[in-house]
């Protein structure tokens, strides 16, 4: 059946164009059926966009049970206006310097990442690109090849906008992260594109740092 998807792709493509399949995997070694590449239903054509293994609750002798999460886009009808999904995508993130199918497909998966979205680092205050900076891979075996974030600015985003900073956030030392960021990949050193790691809360800095590892998808080539 069909359910709301709440991942990266909601804010990317908006909410009344997303349609979520979720089928149960019965056994990971029996591969599922492929995702058709368009689907018609209620007036709207869609086209596939991503399918991630999601867990699905437990077995009754306490196995972890799976499913298929596929997601497709409506890119026509409905009084929707027509759209090209690749071009919406490629908006996102230069998804051609790829060097295989498998790759993007991978990376496409990170669309579907739930978590808790982060817009702005208070109230008022959004976060830009201008707040994070790339830095060298950290090879030591302490970094562990992560990102770095302020120990204040990890607090802001954990306390999601409140006046008061609850004590978990307080004692937070890091966070796994998403970052999309969709801009015009001007120079090799442009930000744009898509990020995934963990940043860990290191004083003495006032931007987030990215290493070279965590970027997953180049930044837009788009105008």
């Amino acid at each position: 059946g069909g359910k709301k998807e709440t991942s990266f792709l909601n804010r990317l493509l908006g909410e009344t164009r997303l349609f979520v399949v979720q089928v149960p995997l019965p056994s990971l070694s029996k591969p599922p059926a492929l995702p058709r590449p368009r689907e018609s239903s209620n007036g709207k054509e869609y086209e596939f966009v991503a399918s991630k293994v999601f867990d699905d609750g437990m077995e009754p002798w306490g196995g972890k049970k799976k499913c298929l999460r596929m997601v497709y886009a409506a890119v026509a009808g409905d009084d929707l206006p027509p759209i090209s999904l690749q071009e919406e995508l490629e908006k996102l993130a230069d998804w051609r310097a790829l060097p295989n199918a498998r790759k993007v497909a991978s990376r496409l998966e990170l669309l579907q990442s739930p978590g808790e979205a982060y817009f702005e680092l208070r109230p008022g205050e959004p976060l830009r690109p201008e707040m994070l900076e790339r830095i060298e891979e950290p090879l030591t075996e302490e970094s562990g090849g992560c990102g770095f974030i302020p120990p204040p600015m990890l607090e802001q985003l954990l306390a999601g906008g409140k006046e008061r900073v609850p004590i978990a956030a307080k004692r937070a030392t890091s966070i796994q992260v998403r970052i999309f960021i969709t801009r015009v990949g001007a120079s090799p050193d442009d930000l744009g594109g898509i990020w995934k790691g963990v940043l860990t809360a290191k004083p003495g800095i006032d931007k987030i740092q990215l290493p070279p590892s965590m970027h997953k998808v180049p930044p837009s080539k788009q105008a």
